[in-house]
């Protein structure tokens, strides 16, 4: 019985030593990153402002991969749209006034 303890035993320790070499060598050989995608069209901005709310409506894209527009929120609502290849029209919308009333403003950026 005592020599089945000590099997068992050695078993455990092999298969954790095992198992943690694994583990060690794993860790030094894997790497991960992301590649960054190759740039085709430079990147317009335009300062739109400071809104309660903006949304790009459409996008006439040069090319189906590459072109795109974004929109960014800074500090304070301060929103700036970005396209690269693409002609991006934006709909933003202010903030209610005293009356309730919001009012709506459209731009377009350039390709």
């Amino acid at each position: 019985m005592k020599t089945w303890y000590v099997v068992v035993s050695i078993l455990l320790f092999c298969s954790a030593y095992f198992s943690v070499f694994a583990l060690a060598k794993s860790s030094k050989t894997f790497s991960a990153g992301v590649i960054a995608q190759e740039q085709h069209f430079p990147i317009k901005e335009l300062k739109l402002g400071n809104y309660a709310r903006c949304t790009v409506i459409s996008a006439q894209k040069e090319d189906a991969f590459y072109s795109a527009c974004y929109l960014k929120r800074e500090q304070k609502s301060n929103w700036i749209a970005e396209s690269a290849g693409a002609r991006c029209e934006i709909k933003c919308e202010s903030y209610a006034d005293s009356n309730g009333n919001i009012s709506e403003h459209y731009f377009t950026t350039l390709k």
